[in-house]
C-alpha cells in the first residue's frame, strides 16, 4: 500500500474513493497530492517528504483561473525539477504545455463532471430533482450569484439600469471565500470603482451600485443549498443565468484557449432547465462540442461569439429579457426528451470522468 501525503488539502476532490492520504506532514511519502499553489509556491518544502521515487500527483481540475498562466508555471517547474516524477490531472488543456519525460498528463473534461458530482466531498444535486410529473416546472428564470467577482458586479449593474432584479429568481451575495454570510465590502467597493475607471459604467451606475450596498447580501428567498426541498424549489425554474467563475480578460489578458468548467456550468443539465451563460467566449460552442443540446431554438447564443466583455454582456441581458416573454414551461413538456438527453449526458461524463481517472492512476503504478 502506499503512503499517501495530502499536502495541499485538496484530496478529497478526486481522491476520496481511492486513497486515504494523510494530512500529517511527517516522514516520507510514495505519493504526494498537490494543486496549482502549491505547485507554484511549495515545491522546495514539498520535496522535503519525498523520496527518490516519490510521485508527485498535481489536481487542477476545475481551475478556475487563466489555465494558460498555469502551464507556463507547469512547464518551468517540470523542466526545474528534472529528477522527479509528475503526474497531472486535468479537465483543460493549453497549446503553451510542453511534453517532458518527467511529466505524464491525464487531460479529460469529464473530470470536471466527476468532480462535482461524482464524490461524497461535493455538493451533489443528483437527488435534488423529482421526476418531470412529480415537479412543477415554473416559467421562471433563476441567477444565482455567490463569490465576488467582477462579472457579477457588471451584470448586477445590467439588472438595475434594466429593472430586471425584481423579474428574476437572482441572489447577489458577494461573500468573502472565509465567511459565506457576510458581503465583502472592501473587494466590492473596488470592483465597483475598478469598472468605473476602465468606463464599463458610467458614473450614474456608479452610484447605483454603491447604493445597493443596502440591500447585500441579496440571497433569494433565504435560499439553503443543503435544504433538499428548497433546492427543488428555486431549481424548478425552467431558464438558469449561470455565471461562471471566469469572464474574458477580466480574469486574463489572454482569453485564448482559456476556458474552463465549474460545476455552475453543468447544474442546469442536471437540473433540466435552459441555460444562458456568462462565461468566456465560445463557452457555449465547447459544450456543444461534447453533445450537450443548448436549445439554440429558443435562446440565441451568439452572445457567446463576443470577444468584448461589455459588448457580450449587453448582448446577454438583451436575450434575458426577451427570455421574459418565452413560454418555457410548454416547452420543456414539448421538448423533455432533449432535457432528459442532458441530464443522461451529465450522468454519462461523470461515470466516464471517474473511469478515466481510474485508469490513469492504475496504468502509473499510483494505485
Amino acid at each position: 500500500m502506499f503512503k499517501v501525503l495530502n499536502y495541499g488539502g485538496n484530496s478529497p476532490r478526486l481522491f476520496s474513493m481511492l486513497y486515504r492520504p494523510s494530512d500529517q506532514r511527517d516522514g516520507v511519502f510514495d505519493i504526494i497530492i498537490i494543486d496549482r499553489d502549491n505547485l507554484q509556491n511549495d515545491m522546495e518544502d514539498i520535496l522535503t517528504y519525498s523520496h527518490k521515487d516519490t510521485k508527485l500527483l498535481v489536481d487542477i481540475v476545475s481551475e478556475s483561473g487563466c489555465i494558460t498562466d498555469f502551464f507556463n508555471e507547469y512547464n518551468r517547474v517540470v523542466e526545474a525539477y528534472k529528477e522527479y516524477n509528475f503526474f497531472l490531472v486535468s479537465d483543460f488543456d493549453s497549446p503553451v504545455r510542453k511534453e517532458y519525460d518527467n511529466s505524464t498528463v491525464l487531460i479529460k473534461r469529464e473530470l470536471s463532471n466527476f468532480l462535482y458530482f461524482g464524490t461524497p466531498y461535493t455538493d451533489s444535486y443528483w437527488d435534488c430533482f423529482e421526476l418531470h410529473h412529480n415537479q412543477h416546472r415554473e416559467n421562471a428564470i433563476m441567477c444565482f450569484n455567490g463569490s465576488t467577482r467582477v462579472s457579477r458586479v457588471l451584470l448586477l449593474s445590467h439588472f438595475l439600469k434594466n429593472n430586471l432584479i425584481d423579474e428574476i429568481r437572482c441572489s447577489f451575495k458577494f461573500y468573502d471565500h472565509h465567511d459565506e454570510t457576510k458581503l465583502n465590502e472592501k473587494v466590492y467597493d473596488e470592483l465597483v470603482d475598478g469598472l468605473l475607471d476602465d468606463n464599463y459604467i458610467n458614473k450614474t451606475e456608479h452610484t447605483q451600485l454603491l447604493d445597493y450596498k443596502n440591500y447585500l447580501p441579496l440571497n433569494y428567498d433565504n435560499f439553503q443549498m443543503a435544504n433538499r426541498k428548497v433546492r427543488q424549489e428555486v431549481y424548478s425554474c425552467i431558464f438558469n443565468v449561470v455565471t461562471e467563475n471566469t469572464y474574458g480578460s477580466f480574469c486574463c489578458e489572454d482569453i485564448k484557449d482559456t476556458n474552463t468548467f465549474t460545476e455552475k456550468t453543468f447544474k442546469p443539465f442536471m437540473m433540466e432547465q435552459i441555460p444562458i451563460f456568462v462565461a468566456q467566449p465560445y463557452h457555449v460552442e465547447l459544450l456543444r462540442e461534447i453533445g450537450y443540446d443548448v436549445f439554440d431554438d429558443i435562446i440565441d447564443h451568439s452572445y457567446d461569439e463576443e470577444p468584448d466583455e461589455e459588448k457580450r454582456m449587453e448582448l446577454i441581458i438583451q436575450e434575458i429579457k426577451k427570455t421574459l416573454d418565452k413560454d418555457g414551461t410548454s416547452f420543456y413538456y414539448d421538448n423533455l426528451e432533449r432535457f432528459l438527453h442532458n441530464r443522461e449526458l451529465t450522468y454519462q461524463h461523470t461515470h466516464d470522468g471517474y473511469r478515466y481517472l481510474k485508469e490513469f492512476l492504475k496504468q502509473n503504478n499510483l494505485l
